[in-house]
């Protein structure tokens, strides 16, 4: 069976109440006028999200760039790089979770999942301590970034050689199975958990 994830709009009523926190004191901070305040609201989630409604927002990379820029604007240096990590942390997941899938296209053991990431990230020359089984949160972003898509295009490539009919996007719950044959099967869909969303990426 299919499983279809899908990006939820609208914020949560923490987050919007997050939001409207940090708008007003971002608001006082820049000394905005009660007529400057709405310009300012519309103008930073056009700029930064693509939208002009708050119902169109979504609740991971909007939520995370709003509230960013708010705290920024506001000089609370604390609160923004609390909500510049949010993206990171989901890239950090997708690694692992693309590593996994890729030893199963393999089929070689998921324990040396960490150790070809490791791999990877000597290879690139990314300067992190190798400590951990997630220490490649310690990266910053972009180098984050990077990782993913180098895994997930050596997935896809393994898919394409294996003769994969199927779809080569990345799947946060798709586990795979070599046939002694060499071909890659797609074992199952799993459910995505609790509050997952999907991470938009330019692979």
């Amino acid at each position: 069976m299919k499983t279809t994830y899908y990006k939820p709009t609208g914020l949560t009523a923490k987050q919007r109440s997050a939001f409207w926190k940090a708008f007003s004191a971002s608001c006082s901070a820049q000394g905005l006028t009660a007529d400057a305040r709405e310009p300012y609201r519309k103008q930073i989630m056009l700029e930064l999200c693509g939208v002009e409604h708050m119902a169109q927002l979504n609740r991971t990379d909007h939520y995370d760039k709003l509230l960013l820029r708010l705290a920024t604007d506001s000089g609370d240096y604390e609160l923004a790089a609390r909500y510049q990590s949010g993206q990171e942390r989901r890239l950090a997941k997708m690694v692992e979770v693309t590593a996994m899938q890729l030893m199963q296209c393999q089929g070689t053991d998921a324990a040396s999942a960490s150790s070809y990431v490791a791999g990877i990230v000597e290879q690139a020359g990314f300067n992190v301590r190798q400590d951990g089984t997630t220490y490649w949160m310690d990266l910053i972003g972009g180098q984050i970034h990077a990782l993913f898509v180098a895994l997930d295009t050596h997935r896809r490539r393994l898919l394409s050689r294996a003769g994969w009919t199927r779809r080569l996007k990345f799947d946060m719950g798709s586990f795979y199975g070599r046939r002694t044959d060499g071909t890659i099967e797609l074992i199952f869909l799993q459910d995505p958990p609790p509050n997952y969303f999907k991470v938009n990426i330019r692979a």
